[in-house]
Parts: structure tokens; sequence; C-alpha cells
């Protein structure tokens, strides 16, 4: 069976959801800034790596984390599209 991370309709993104939106625009998606960009998660919002990544994959296809940031949102669809 498989689990689908399911996040409950809300109005608007959470600033936690902005704030994944903007790390990952700072950072972009590149496998070798993933520590510091981890590190980062952790510092801002004392999020594990783990944490970090259940987060960012319940964002990669939210309509509201398209409208707010379609370009880190589009490249974040691009790469999941790739390891398909």
């Amino acid at each position: 069976m498989e689990i689908v991370n399911r996040r409950p309709r809300k109005r608007g993104l959470s600033a936690r959801d902005r704030e994944v939106l903007e790390i990952e625009r700072e950072f972009g998606a590149s496998p070798e800034v993933w520590p510091r960009k981890a590190a980062e998660a952790h510092h801002r919002l004392g999020l594990t790596p783990n944490g970090y990544t259940l987060v960012l994959r319940g964002l990669v296809d939210d309509p509201q984390a398209h409208a707010a940031a379609p370009d880190v949102i589009d490249e974040l669809r691009r790469l999941r599209d790739l390891k398909s």
C-alpha cells in the first residue's frame, strides 16, 4: 500500500511552509547543498532533516505553494519526475 502525505486543506500557507520555500529558493535543489540546507532548516525552524523533507514533499503538489513560489515548485516537480 502506498503512503500518501496528505495535508489538511487550509487557507494560505503557514509561516513554516513559506520559510521552507524560501530555504529552497536560497539554496536550490542540488544534492551538494543538502547538508547546509538541512542545517538552515534546523536553525530557522527547528526541523530535523526528515521533518524538512516531509514538509517539502507535502508542498510539491500544493496549489497554494505553487502560487506562492512557482519557480521553486516547478523545479522540485521537475526533479521528482526525473527520479520516477
